[in-house]
């Protein structure tokens, strides 16, 4: 299972040239004095953060945080998923967990100690409030149960750009660093916290 990153939209800057006269007025370089009461620079909008049923739009943001046992190649662990109102300040509308398990390593993660398909083997729902996983993150009970035989990749970079140690996920095709994350070698734990995405509610 692929699961979104964060997805971040660019903004594409448009420049229009029309065609101008030889004979042309001037008074595009003519001072009215009226450019501080200018009418079309007053910011009218008073709708801007509202849906167009009037209802406020607010954001969430959907965090993941796991732990989990890696040794002599196994991978096994667990993964808590939650949207988290009022970006991320607020409380916790929905929260579910995964159980972890390596289906197949992967050597592709380059400079990674180790990285792992991982098998979910168990999901369900943790806690849920108003408005809930269905109009947060879009799913019922139902549906994160169905989560469960779907595989997700995690490796573990621990001097990422010579600096940092970081979980790496494969997304979108390729190897991508998530977040910091620490592995403690002396108990074989690796412990992990990042955010995916913001979504509204």
């Amino acid at each position: 299972m692929t699961r979104p990153l964060g997805l971040l939209a660019a903004a594409a800057l448009l420049v229009g040239c029309g065609d101008k006269d030889d004979d042309d007025s001037g008074a595009a370089a003519t001072d009215s004095g009226t450019s501080d009461t200018d009418s079309s620079a007053t910011d009218t909008d008073t709708d801007a953060d509202t849906d167009t049923d009037g209802t406020v739009e607010r954001l969430g943001v959907v965090e993941h945080e796991g732990s989990a046992v890696v040794a002599d190649g196994d991978y096994s662990g667990t993964e808590t998923v939650s949207f988290i109102g009022d970006d991320g300040d607020g409380d916790v509308l929905c929260s579910y967990q995964l159980t972890l398990v390596d289906s197949a390593p992967r050597s592709d993660c380059d400079n990674c100690e180790w990285a792992f398909d991982l098998e979910i083997t168990a999901a369900s729902v943790v806690a849920e409030t108003g408005p809930g996983c269905s109009e947060t993150v879009g799913m019922n009970a139902d549906g994160i149960a169905g989560l469960v035989g779907t595989t997700i990749s995690y490796g573990y970079d621990p001097e990422f750009f010579s600096h940092a140690a970081v979980i790496m996920g494969f997304l979108d095709g390729e190897w991508k660093q998530l977040d910091y994350a620490l592995f403690d070698e002396e108990t074989d734990t690796f412990t992990y916290d990042w955010h995916s995405e913001s979504l509204s509610y």
